[in-house]
This record gives C-alpha cells, structure tokens and sequence, in this order.
C-alpha cells in the first residue's frame, strides 16, 4: 500500500486540495466539489457564497458556477493507478487517512538520509506558495482548489475569471514539471514511455465567480447614449448636470474601481498633477483603509472637466445630483428617479439609461477590474493593491512595502485605459 499512499501524497501537492476532497474525487463521490470529467478534466464547483446572489439582468455577466482545468498525461496515469487500486480495497475513508499520514510521516523520517519535515494537513498550502512565489494568478487557483483563508475569501468575492482555467492548467502542470515527478511516477507505475501529449482545452467567453460584471456592449450603449443627448440640454441646466454626474459617476466604477460608499465619489485628495488618487471610502480616520488608485488620462479628462462644472456652481469635490431644487450627494435612487423626470429623452434612450443605472452596482467595476487583471495576468499584489484588499500588516502602502509604486501607476492606468476603449468610455 506504500506506493499508494505516495501516489496520494503526490496527488493532493499538486492539486492543492484538502486529503479529503482529493480522495473523494478518487471515490468518485458526485457530491463532491472536486471531479473528474469523462474527457480527462478537472472540474471544480465554485461556493457560490463568495458571491453576490445573480441579477436577473441582461446587463451583467452571469457567472458559471464551476471552473474546468486539464492535467498532464502522467498525471491522468496517476489518478487511474490510484483509482484502481482503491476500489481493489474494502479500506475506508477514515482507515485511509490515517494510515497514509502514518506513512508519509515515517517515510519522510526514515526513507531519506535526513529528515524531512512535513505536515499532512499543510500538504495542500505547497501549490498556493509556488504559485505566489511566480507572482502567478492565485485567485482563479484559490477557486480551483476550494481552499482559502478568510482574508482570501473577500478577494476572491470580487474574482471573475475564464471558466476554462486554462491559466492554473498551465500553473500545475509547471509545478508538476519543477518538482520532476514524470520520472518520479513513471517508475512508481512501471511505465517505460512518458508521453507528452496533453487534453486540449477550448478556451471559451465564459466566466466563473462574480455576477456583478457588466456586460460590454450594455456600458457602450450607456455612455454613447449620455453623450449623445448633452447637445439637447444648455450647460446650465440642471438635468444637463444630471447627465454629466452620471457619465462621472458610471466612469468612476469602471475606471476607479470605486465602491458604492459617498466617500468613494469624493476626490478631494485627487492629484491632477500626479494623475493619482487617495481613497479611503470606508473610514476617513484608518490609515491602513487608503486606496492608492491610478487614474488614465481619459479618466483624468472627465474629471477636469466636471470639476469645473462643480466650480461654477459653488460645489466641493464631490459627485452630486440635482434634486428638488438642490444639490445633493449622488445615489443611484436619485440618478433613477432623475432619469425619469428628464422630458427631453427620447423614450428608447430613457430605457437605456435608467435601466444601466438600475441594475448595475456602483462596484461593478470593482469585478471588472479582477476579471481582466486576471485575463492579462497582472501581479496578484497589484490587485490587491488596486482593490485595498490586504492584512493588517500587510499594506501595500508604507514605510515596509515591497510594491513599486511607479510600475503599479504603469501598469493599472494601462489596463484601465483598455478597459476604457473596451466599455465604451470617453473624454467630453
């Protein structure tokens, strides 16, 4: 049983799972998270707790409940070997795991000219660790692997990403390689021939986790729409200002990554000069809460420009509605409900506008963000960083952190000026 319980071992590194799911996959056990697909794939359901319940809207992604990942020929091999041999068994589950911590734990005492020290339940922590340690995507890998810490749970709330996880299919298979267990399994199951050809995966436009994305061509239409019907209105008008804070506001989710807090529409700590701006949207009085957000120039442009509109009206630096005679601090109930008492929109374009400010979150582009930070595998500490997800003691901030701050302008204000021309947002 020894090799079984090595091939195990080997098994729950990799996948960087809990012993348990590992061994009910093997089980073939269909209430499990984890399972083996007929073609040769991992398939892992994703805890839809993490997420906002699904919005019965055209206007955001709907994501699919499970992720998908291939494994390497050997690797498959693997997972057959020990299939076989544990239904050869009447062993059960609890029996298992405890003789298989037994015997890697004296394995690793007496199998070695030294010994090596491990912790059976730390096995799964070894494939999150490399993963980091290549600065590689570790929130779609903390959704294959169903296994995270309660800090990594709300980054994970806002994750969106391929549910074809082609990206962890590659980072395993590294891992796989690095570790050099081909040679290591193909003497343990007496194979001569190590073939290298892999299950190829269809990557397709279908996203795991976050419901709350906006879909791409409905922000098109919405700011195309607002822009369109500016000339209707003089720029003194109130629901000329109306429209305004709304393109600002909508612009700041997509761009920002703002929350729906008042404080995350308030820019009074916006540096135009050094096209940077200090958030804090929870709480004015903790340091630690600062969000470091890079603005792009068209972000910038709007900005400029609905400061001035602010200006001229004697207010701060704020987004704001006109309401009842007066100026209030935006929400989207009083955006709605502005919408609606605008008699110079045309009916379809009324439709358009009022139903994006309905049924899309003002942290919509906080999902976005990952989404595509992920799709163009951007460290995970820039994320972090972009989002103000992180530990106490953690900071990306500080006399203590490692971040460039110069490389983390660079890179966000590039990403969000793709997600700009993809969503359809523009200067005025």
């Amino acid at each position: 049983m020894r090799e079984i319980y090595i091939g195990f071992f080997i098994l729950c590194i990799v996948l960087g799972s809990h012993a348990e799911t590992v061994l009910k996959l093997l089980r073939g056990n269909e209430e499990n998270p984890l399972r083996l697909t007929d073609d040769g794939l991992i398939c892992m359901d994703v805890d839809a707790s993490l997420f906002a319940s699904k919005v019965n809207s055209s206007l955001l992604i709907q994501g699919k409940d499970s992720l998908c990942f291939s494994l390497s020929h050997m690797m498959r091999q693997l997972i057959a070997y020990l299939k076989r041999k544990l239904s050869a068994t009447d062993i059960d589950d609890e029996s298992f795991l405890s003789e298989y911590k037994k015997t890697i734990e004296k394995y690793a005492k007496h199998g070695f000219p030294k010994t090596i020290s491990i912790k059976i339940k730390h096995v799964y922590r070894y494939l999150p660790s490399y993963i980091k340690a290549l600065d590689a995507d570790i929130l779609t890998s903390l959704l294959a692997t169903g296994v995270r810490s309660r800090n990594e749970g709300s980054k994970l709330a806002y994750t969106s990403t391929r549910s074809q996880a082609d990206d962890h299919s590659e980072l395993i298979k590294q891992f796989w390689n690095d570790l050099d267990l081909d040679e290591c399994v193909s003497t343990m199951l007496g194979i001569s021939n190590v073939f290298k050809t892999e299950v190829a995966t269809v990557p397709k436009q279908e996203f795991t986790g976050s419901s709350k994305v906006v879909d791409a061509q409905k922000a098109t239409e919405f700011f195309r729409t607002i822009r369109l019907n500016f000339h209707v209105y003089h720029k003194n008008d109130g629901e000329y200002f109306n429209l305004f804070s709304i393109y600002a506001r909508y612009a700041m989710s997509l761009l920002l990554g703002t929350r729906e807090f008042l404080n995350s529409a308030h820019f009074g700590s916006y540096s135009e000069e050094l096209g940077l701006w200090s958030m804090n949207e929870k709480s004015q009085d903790i340091a630690s809460g600062v969000r470091l957000v890079p603005v792009c120039e068209i972000m910038q442009s709007i900005l400029a420009e609905y400061k001035h509109l602010l200006a001229s009206r004697g207010l701060g630096s704020m987004v704001y509605i006109f309401s009842d005679l007066q100026y209030v601090p935006f929400r989207p109930e009083e955006a709605h409900q502005a919408l609606l008492e605008m008699s110079e929109l045309a009916a379809e374009d009324r439709e358009v506008l009022s139903d994006y400010v309905a049924f899309v979150p003002l942290n919509s582009g906080r999902h976005l963000f990952t989404q595509k930070a992920v799709d163009f595998s951007m460290s995970s500490d820039y994320i972090a960083a972009y989002l103000g997800h992180y530990a106490k003691g953690e900071e990306q901030l500080g006399k203590f952190s490692t971040l460039c701050v110069i490389d983390y302008c660079n890179e966000i204000k590039k990403l969000t000026t793709i997600i700009a021309a993809e969503y359809g947002i523009k200067e005025l």
